[in-house]
Parts: C-alpha cells; sequence; structure tokens
C-alpha cells in the first residue's frame, strides 16, 4: 500500500501558492475567470410576463369550473332520487355529460354557474393564446434583431457553421411564416443565445478565458475591465484535420523513404522474436486458437531494423545506417524498405506520417516534411499545407466580421477536402469532440485580483468539502487496489506466473477504468453521501438551510478521516466560485455571497485550452513541477483524441509518459513506457507495475492515477438525489443550491406539442412547486444544462421540446431544475460599458498530504 510522507509541523508555503483561511489546503495563485462572452441583458429581452399573468389567471378559472362542475354534480345528484323514472333519465344523461367533462345545456342553478365559469374559462384561454401568439412573434423579432449582431453571427459559425449560413434568410423571414419548421430554427437560435449568455465556458471569443491573482490584500476584490473584451486570441487547426492530411500525403508511396517509422507500443522484442502481448492474451483467454504464435522469429536483419525504428530516423537514414554497417545483409535501400514494409504487416511497425498531440500540429508535420530529401517531393508536400495555412491565416484575418469570416471557412473546408478527400467536419452533436477543421480560444483583457476578505469567506466552509473530497478519493483509491488484487490473483493463478503481462490485466480492469458506473465508485458516493447527510439533517421541507462552519468540522473531520487523497494527481483540486454581488463596489463592502459551482477532484487548469489562454504558461508549468515533484504517469493521447484543447499540458519535467496505442509522440524514450514492456508484479510493498528490465517501477494505483482522476473529476452532490433539495449554505458559501427533480412521465408538457397547452402546464408546474423564475434544466442524455426563464414564452416552448425529446429516449428519468445563483441582479462582472457578464472563477487547491511511494 502507499505509505503517507511525514508533513512539516508548519506547511511550506511556495511562490505559487497561498494558504486557503482555516485550511492545511493551498490554494495558486493564479484564477482563472470563466465566463459568457454576451451580455445577459439579451436573455432578459425575451421576458413576456403578460402570458405568465394570463396563464395564471387561467389556472385559477380551471379550478373555478372544477369545483363548479363538482358542486352541479353534487346537487344534480340530490335532486335525482326525488324524481319520476323519465326525469331521472333526462336528469341522468346530464349528469353523465358533466362526468364527462361536458358542459351539458341544462337550466339549473348549479349548472348554469358551471356555463358561466365555463365561457370565462374559455375566453381567458383565447385572450391567452392571443397573447402567446403575439409573444411568439415577439420573441421572434428580438431574436432577429438580436442575431443580426455580426458578433453572434460570428459566434455561431465557429460553432455550426452550416446552420450560421440558413440564418440570413431566417433573420429575414416575416413573423407571419411561423411554420414548424421555422419555429424549430428559432428555438435553435434561443439554445445557442442561452448558451451565450447564460454559461460560464471556456469556448471562442464567446466563452474567453480570463486571468486573476489570489493576494494578500485586505480588499476584497480589484477588477478592471479593458477596453475590448479580448486580450489576446489564437486560432489552431485541430489535430485530426492535420493527421487526416499527413494520412493522405503518406499514400503517395514516393515520400515513404523520408518518413520514419516507428515501433507499435503493444509489442517488443524478446530476444530473437516479436512477442504480441494482445494475441498472447487472447489465446490463453480461449478466443484465439492455441497454434496462433504470439512469439514470431525474426531473422537477424529484421531484428536489426526493429531496434532502429524510433519514430525518430527516416527509412532513409536506417538504410543508409545498415547499408554501411551489415553491406552483407542490406544490398541496398530496396532490401531494407522491404522488410520494414514486412513488419509492418506483421503489425510491429507503423510506417505513416504522424502528427503527436500539439497545440500546433501543422508545426509538428513541417518539421517532418521538411526532411524529405527530393525537393520537389518536399516542395509538393509543403505545398499542400502551406495551402491549408494560407486558408487558416484566411480565417484569422476575418475575425469579426461574419461575411468574410464565412467565405474563409468555406475556403478552408474546401481545402480541406480537396487535399484530404475528407468532410471538413467529424462527430456531429457530440461535445468536446473536435468537430471542425479550426477552432480559436481567446484571453479575456481584464485586470483582477481577489484579497484576504474573499479568501476568509471562503476558506472555512471549503475546507469541509476539501476534507470530504479527500476521504473520497482515498476510499476510491482503497476500493481499487482490492479490484486490482483480485484481477491479479486470478491471472497469476490461471496462468501460472507471478509475473503477469500488462495487457492480459488491462483488458480485465478496462471495465472498472470505462466509467464511473461500477461498484468501486458508486459504494463511496452512496457513503459520502449518507454521511452529509447525518451531519446536516437538512429539514427538506424548507426552502434555505443555514450553517456554521465551525459548528461542523468536528463532526466532518471524524465521518472523512483519511490520510491522504490515495493517489498524488488526486491531491488536486479545481472549485469552481461564483461570487453574487450586483457590483464590485459591494463586494468591497462586504455585501456578497460565495456559491459553489462544480468542484472537480482534477486540476482542470492543466489542460490545453486553459494553459494556452496563460500570459505566463511557463508559471503553471512550474506550479505543476513544484507541487508534486515525484514523477506521476500521463498516458499520451492517442491520434483519434477528440480534440487538443483538452489535452494535458502541464506535464512535469520528471513525469511518465505512458504509451498504449500512439506512434512516436516526440517525448525521449527514457521518459516513455509501452504496454508491451510492461508487467504487473506483487511486492512487499503491494502491487507494481514495472517494465520487464526494472528501469520503471510504480504502485499500481499511482500507474492509474490519472485514469482515477478522470474517474471521479466531478464530485458529486453532497446529498442524495430528492424530489426537493433546499439550498444549503455554509457560513457564506452557498455548497447546494435548490433543487427538484420530477419525473418525465409526470410532465405533460413532455408528451404534447400542443404549444398553449405546453405552456399552461409549465406555469402549472411552476406554482406547484414554487419554482423561482430562473433555472438551470439538467436533461438526461446531455452535458450541459439548459438555462430556462420561465417568463419567456419562447424558453418555455424549448424546455417543452427538450423534455419531449427525453422522455421518448429516457421515459423513466427526470428533469433535475436547479436556482440560477447568482441571479440576474447580483452579477459582478461587467465591461467598459457596464453590460453585465456572468461568470466563475475556478481556483486550483493543493492537498499537502502527499501519498509517497517507491520510484
Amino acid at each position: 500500500m502507499l505509505q503517507i510522507c511525514n508533513l512539516p509541523e508548519q506547511l511550506t508555503i511556495l511562490p505559487h501558492q497561498i494558504a486557503l483561511s482555516g485550511s492545511d489546503w493551498t490554494l495558486w495563485r493564479s484564477v482563472c475567470l470563466r465566463g459568457a462572452g454576451f451580455p445577459t441583458d439579451w436573455l432578459l429581452s425575451l421576458e413576456i410576463s403578460t402570458c405568465n399573468a394570463l396563464a395564471e389567471e387561467l389556472l385559477q378559472l380551471q379550478q373555478k369550473v372544477a369545483q363548479a362542475r363538482l358542486m352541479a354534480i353534487r346537487s344534480l345528484a340530490d335532486e335525482y332520487a326525488k324524481l319520476d323514472r323519465v326525469e331521472q333519465r333526462r336528469l341522468g344523461k346530464v349528469l353523465q355529460h358533466l362526468r364527462q367533462n361536458q358542459i351539458p345545456d341544462f337550466d339549473h342553478h348549479a349548472v348554469n354557474h358551471l356555463q358561466s365559469a365555463w365561457l370565462e374559462m374559455v375566453n381567458t384561454q383565447t385572450r391567452l393564446n392571443a397573447a402567446l401568439s403575439n409573444a411568439w412573434e415577439q420573441n421572434y423579432r428580438q431574436l432577429q434583431t438580436i442575431f443580426a449582431e455580426p458578433q453572434l453571427q460570428t459566434a455561431l459559425l465557429w460553432q455550426n457553421p452550416v446552420f450560421a449560413r440558413h440564418i440570413q434568410s431566417l433573420l429575414e423571414k416575416p413573423v407571419s411564416t411561423l411554420k414548424s419548421s421555422v419555429w424549430q430554427n428559432i428555438l435553435t437560435l434561443a439554445r445557442y443565445l442561452q448558451r451565450y449568455c447564460a454559461k460560464n465556458e471556456s469556448i471562442g471569443f464567446f466563452g474567453p478565458v480570463g486571468w486573476g491573482r489570489l493576494t494578500t490584500t485586505e480588499t476584497a476584490i480589484e477588477f478592471t475591465p479593458g477596453s475590448e473584451l479580448l486580450a489576446h486570441r489564437q486560432v489552431y487547426l485541430e489535430g485530426w484535420a492535420i493527421n487526416a492530411l499527413a494520412q493522405t500525403l503518406s499514400q503517395d508511396l514516393c515520400l515513404r523513404p523520408w518518413l520514419a517509422p516507428s515501433r507499435l507500443p503493444n509489442v517488443e522484442l524478446q530476444g530473437d522474436k516479436l512477442y504480441l502481448p494482445a494475441i498472447a492474451a487472447l489465446v490463453r483467454q480461449g478466443k484465439l486458437p492455441a497454434t496462433v504464435p504470439s512469439l514470431i522469429p525474426l531473422s537477424p536483419a529484421q531484428i536489426q531494423i526493429l531496434q532502429l525504428c524510433d519514430g525518430q530516423q527516416t527509412a532513409l537514414s536506417i538504410a543508409h545506417h545498415l547499408r554501411q554497417n551489415s553491406a552483407e545483409m542490406f544490398a541496398d535501400e530496396t532490401t531494407v524498405y522491404t522488410q520494414i514494409e514486412k513488419l509492418c504487416q506483421l503489425g510491429a511497425l507503423r510506417w505513416t506520417l504522424e502528427v503527436p498531440m500539439s497545440q500546433h500540429p501543422e508545426k509538428l508535420l513541417r518539421e517532418k516534411l521538411s526532411q524529405i530529401g527530393d525537393r520537389n517531393l518536399q516542395a509538393s508536400a509543403l505545398a499542400t499545407l502551406d495551402a491549408l495555412e494560407t486558408a487558416r491565416d484566411q480565417v484569422i484575418l476575418a475575425a469579426d466580421d461574419p461575411e468574410r469570416l464565412n467565405q474563409a471557412l468555406v475556403n478552408l473546408e474546401a481545402t480541406f477536402t480537396k487535399f484530404t478527400n475528407q468532410a471538413p467536419t467529424r462527430a456531429a452533436g457530440k461535445t468536446y469532440a473536435g468537430r471542425t477543421i479550426v477552432y480559436e480560444d481567446c484571453r479575456r483583457d481584464i485586470k483582477l485580483t481577489l484579497g484576504t476578505d474573499f479568501l476568509e469567506k471562503l476558506g472555512s466552509p471549503l475546507d469541509l468539502l476539501l476534507t470530504s473530497t479527500r476521504w473520497y478519493t482515498h476510499q476510491i483509491a482503497h476500493n481499487y487496489q482490492a479490484v486490482f488484487e483480485e484481477i491479479y490473483e486470478e491471472l497469476k493463478s490461471k496462468f501460472g506466473n507471478a509475473e503477469v503481462d500488462f495487457y492480459s490485466f488491462s483488458l480485465q480492469a478496462l471495465p472498472w477504468l470505462r466509467d464511473d458506473h461500477n461498484p468501486a465508485i458508486t459504494s463511496v458516493r452512496t457513503s459520502l453521501q449518507k454521511f452529509w447527510s447525518e451531519i446536516l439533517s437538512v429539514p427538506p421541507e424548507q426552502r434555505q438551510v443555514n450553517y456554521r462552519a465551525a459548528e461542523l468540522k468536528s463532526a466532518v473531520d471524524h465521518a472523512f478521516t483519511a490520510p491522504h487523497p490515495g493517489w498524488e494527481l488526486a491531491r488536486y483540486r479545481s472549485p469552481d466560485i461564483m461570487i453574487a454581488a450586483d457590483s464590485v463596489t459591494a463586494i468591497n463592502q462586504g455585501d456578497y455571497q460565495l456559491i459553489l459551482g462544480e468542484l472537480h477532484l482534477f486540476n482542470t487548469l492543466s489542460r490545453a485550452v486553459f494553459v494556452a489562454s496563460h500570459p505566463h504558461p511557463n508559471e503553471l508549468l512550474t506550479a505543476r513541477t513544484q507541487d508534486i515533484p515525484v514523477p506521476t504517469l500521463t498516458p499520451l493521447p492517442s491520434t483519434n483524441w477528440n480534440t487538443q484543447r483538452f489535452s494535458m499540458d502541464l506535464v512535469a519535467p520528471q513525469d511518465i509518459r505512458f504509451a498504449y496505442e500512439a506512434g512516436h509522440s516526440g517525448v525521449p524514450d527514457a521518459q516513455t513506457v509501452t504496454m508491451a514492456e510492461l508487467v504487473v508484479v506483487k511486492t512487499a510493498a503491494g502491487l507494481q507495475i514495472q517494465t520487464s528490465d526494472q528501469r520503471f517501477c510504480l504502485p499500481i494505483i499511482e500507474f492509474f492515477g490519472h485514469n482515477l482522476s478522470n474517474l471521479c473529476i466531478s464530485f458529486p452532490s453532497i446529498l442524495p438525489p430528492a424530489n426537493h433539495t433546499p439550498r444549503i449554505t455554509i457560513d457564506q458559501l452557498v455548497v447546494v443550491r435548490e433543487t427538484w427533480r420530477l419525473q418525465l412521465q409526470n410532465l405533460s408538457f413532455a408528451h404534447h406539442k400542443d404549444h398553449s397547452d405546453n405552456f399552461l402546464a409549465i406555469c402549472q408546474m411552476v406554482k406547484d412547486y414554487e419554482l423561482p423564475r430562473f433555472v438551470f434544466v439538467k436533461v438526461p442524455g446531455e452535458v450541459k444544462p439548459y438555462y430556462i426563464d420561465f417568463n419567456s414564452p419562447i424558453y418555455c416552448d424549448l424546455l417543452a421540446k427538450i423534455a419531449r425529446q427525453a422522455a421518448k429516449a429516457y421515459p423513466e428519468h427526470e428533469l433535475c431544475f436547479t436556482e440560477m445563483l447568482p441571479n440576474f441582479d447580483q452579477i459582478w462582472l461587467t465591461d467598459t460599458t457596464e453590460q453585465r457578464y456572468t461568470s466563475e472563477l475556478r481556483l486550483v487547491a493543493l492537498d499537502p498530504k502527499s501519498p509517497t511511494a517507491n520510484y
């Protein structure tokens, strides 16, 4: 098992760190501000509350009609027994109509009262229908006005160019043409607007990343917006697009001498044989016949070639070396190339142009193409890359001009397709998928410092949560240790060998590492929520519950005792903190509240999207290097990785890279381990993963630390799901926002398409559950929540649409409504024109309690 390091009596604070008040945790001084790129006023302009007033009136009248119907039935039923048979038959038909929710034509004081109430209800329904029709037209006109803004058209071009190219016709359509297809496009506009104005994202100029610092000044906050929204913007070519171009170029056989063949990470040279662990594992499991060889004899010539193929030397340079040193085996270059090709067919080598994951993959491809010795071939290949980069540069120059940007993107797409014969988009509809050829990331132009008042208000309540996160990851590590032990013992017994090859082990471990829906994690999540529920004893009938951190600390420390967080990378936490205040002045007067957004159990600022936007990226790398001075293991992303925006950029110099399917990464071999050379062994210190030559060794939990951090990246709610969860505040930090969970099968608007009926049903839901006007709705099957304004007919219609879609796909699931907090009157982030933007502060917290291992 992992050991615990001896902590100094007084915590050492490094220059890049600052102490979290009332805690032994430290925070990075660098703070990331994630904010919307468009002002909130645009969302508020879609409010039309007259419809809500009419809906409330109609709901009351529906109650009145229901009561009048019940009274009429009771009154006529009382009279029924006193009548003769003829009159009973006549009255029986009236009663039947009443019970069938019909309005009979019958002269009776109770029925007359029902008829009067019903007519009043019908009249109000007519007024509501007219008001809704008018409101939808107003919303449409307002959206037309908003999306006529060049910035929004530009944002759409970056996000959804196909839709953006049809927007002009949509903006020009008269209101009278509100057909179904047009209305669906209008809802799409509303969906994009809520994302641009109410979501704190990190993408493009519509989600620019800002940077600030934590300081020891007494002032709570110092903030100055720049003269422009952006301080810096950068357009990047996606790695998948560059690799598509590289693969196309690789098809030219004339280029092959200048391509660098590389060994695949899932094979190993053992003496004079090629070991294929994947084949060996499948044979042992009985999935392949025992006659299928996993050890393939190689000729001396093949062995020499395999040893030289490091992904850096070209085939031509390898051929020259072999002809000079082993001329008796290699008569000419063609002989070498033939042997390289045979090794490729055996699955030992990859001989193609391959570009590792990078922020600038085109630069790496250019370096490779520059190695081509034939000037004509080199010029031709570079001309192809030049054409793509020139098209990219036209996109950069287009900037905020939607017409020019559209033309530039069309040209870029055409250029890409011309040279690759591939579509310029992929993974349609997937989140974080790097769908297009290029993307833009930007830095917000701000000056921001946060002082001791902010840290003191945050410290004690956040420390309680951080304490429980330490226990959470420690327990997960404990559970996975047991899982890995069981897998190892099973394979050891099955194969009769104390050294288990890593490939066989990984096949058994993979189901446990694919997602967090497994007992090793779910059991800990359940216990976490049980312990917090017992500590807080939340009265569910209340809307808001307040606690004092000092009164909870003893119980939290007792329930969540853990010696360390389980693995080195688990020492990091990235809490998102929102400030609810109407101005910077109010914050400095102490008139503000803090709200916890997501709590990430991972240093999310280590991802490329944040590192690239920081004004001094080396500061972040230095911080990461000093925080965890011992080596950790980072898997090298494959060329099929979603997008380089989310690749790990903060990899310390001492860290080890794990190649599981990638080709040559550019990382020195001494800092890289491959799948084929790894074995799982049991030592006095527990399970270890090491290379067969023992140059590398890590405890098994540390080896899988990166995987585990990704599995439990999002800290779960501290309370179990319930129909209603009150707002939970500890000191001045809201740790749980008020939430309602409603079954889709019980929501009528999730099953019908009538716009008016759905609006009324939504208003009834708001009334029944006392929902606030502004909420975020989490929909099953969707990664991100939707912003909904119940005073906006178009957003109510959007809610009905997404509920219908969810009900079809996930009929047994629920919609989760969460109060919007901060509200629109609690937004402090402004620009120079005093327009307001939603925002959150992403911090990095470091646990001082480090698990140590024998490296």
